[in-house]
């Protein structure tokens, strides 16, 4: 079973390196294998074909040496990839990072600014409350008033007026919830 966590592109990449590098050992044995049985055969011959098989051994020398620089070559430039691709990571890693925060800090602060919202209409709405109760306490004040025949006319269309005020304040509120 594959772990969640295991990334299968970075795990193929390192399989395929680890191949390449065992196929690189795997041809390193094998050149050394091919120099020992050389010398080996050497020690074996007579001196007639001694010529023959020193440009044998040169020739085996010459590929070893060329397969050997072909390694070094090949992983230098493995390295230089992989310096690369960690440096890409670490980039990527930064910006994530970073985003992630700036992410975190919006969300921070659309929290506050929807408190402040709340907490403003909140007091809107007890100013509007404050309203409807001073407009409910004149009405109250006017019908008694009207009823009571001691109070004057010029007094009720003064609380008449106020109550006409209070509703368009309270309008006005009103509309700009």
């Amino acid at each position: 079973m594959i772990s969640s966590d295991v990334d299968l592109d970075k795990t193929r990449t390192l399989l395929l390196y680890l191949s390449l590098a065992k196929h690189k050992i795997d041809q390193r044995e094998i050149a050394k294998q091919k120099l020992a049985a050389q010398i080996s055969a050497l020690k074996k011959i007579s001196t007639k074909s001694v010529k023959k098989h020193v440009a044998d051994l040169e020739k085996d020398i010459a590929e070893a040496i060329q397969k050997e620089r072909n390694i070094i070559s090949t992983q230098k430039t493995e390295d230089e990839q992989h310096q690369e691709l960690v440096s890409k990571i670490d980039m990527l890693e930064a910006k994530l990072g970073k985003y992630l925060e700036t992410k975190e800090a919006r969300k921070k602060r659309i929290l506050e600014l929807e408190a402040k919202i709340k907490k403003k209409m909140a007091s809107r709405k007890e100013k509007l409350a404050g309203l409807k109760d001073s407009i409910k306490s004149l009405e109250k004040l006017y019908s008694s008033a009207k009823k009571d025949k001691k109070v004057s006319r010029k007094r009720l269309k003064s609380i008449e007026a106020k109550i006409k005020n209070l509703k368009k304040k309270l309008k006005k509120k009103a509309e700009e919830l």
